[in-house]
């Protein structure tokens, strides 16, 4: 029996070769076809993963410092707002572990006190001395056996300064908030205190060092 698409067949039809090569082409297409769709697939995971991630204040930067949410909540709490609980250390203890975090970073928020409208992001820096002092001063700061409640009597339509601090440790991460104006100390979101930070995360801020 003859095969007609062998081109040593005398009988083979004279489009066999060029079927066989459109045929051979085609299966050289569907690799990169199905590559394309396996990127276009990740990249749409990456990003969705990257964005929850955000918002959740546990997204970092290529550097490993933990990056700003865009916006402050308000109306805040008592001791102030946090984007996420600590996670990977122990938040309930103190504002942040006694050991040397790996990267420290601060964030200004320029907000209207007793507004509900949320703070958008002033500016960022991430210090560059004094980090291991900067944890061991927090993880000192005695607690409130108080527990947060929002602020609903009015104290005044005025501008006031929200700054986080996101520390980045080899375990996980906290991030801490202070409150200006005299209304508030600072927390965690587990851990809460009256102690006026207000001023050393400002001057921390301004200097991008802990001192």
């Amino acid at each position: 029996m003859t095969d007609p698409t062998d081109p040593r067949d005398p009988t083979a039809g004279p489009g066999a070769d060029a079927t066989s090569t459109r045929a051979d082409r085609s299966l050289t297409w569907w690799p990169l076809v199905g590559a394309a769709v396996i990127a276009g697939l990740v990249a749409l995971l990456i990003a969705t993963v990257g964005g929850n991630d955000e918002r959740a204040g546990r997204h970092v930067d290529s550097a490993g410092a933990l990056s700003c949410p865009s916006t402050y909540h308000l109306p805040y709490k008592v001791f102030g707002w946090v984007p996420t609980d600590a996670a990977g250390v122990d938040g309930k203890k103190s504002l942040v572990p006694d050991a040397r975090p790996s990267h420290v970073t601060v964030c200004r928020y320029d907000a209207v006190v007793n507004k509900t409208t949320d703070a958008d992001l002033g500016g960022h820096v991430t210090l560059t001395e004094g980090l291991a002092a900067a944890a061991t001063e927090l993880s000192r700061t005695a607690g409130s056996s108080s527990e947060p409640q929002p602020i609903t009597e009015p104290i005044g339509r005025h501008k006031d300064t929200v700054y986080l601090a996101g520390f980045t440790f080899a375990t996980g991460i906290v991030w801490v908030s202070t409150y200006g104006g005299g209304v508030s100390g600072a927390t965690n979101g587990q851990f809460h205190t009256t102690a006026r930070l207000q001023e050393r995360l400002a001057t921390a801020y301004r200097t991008r060092a802990w001192s």
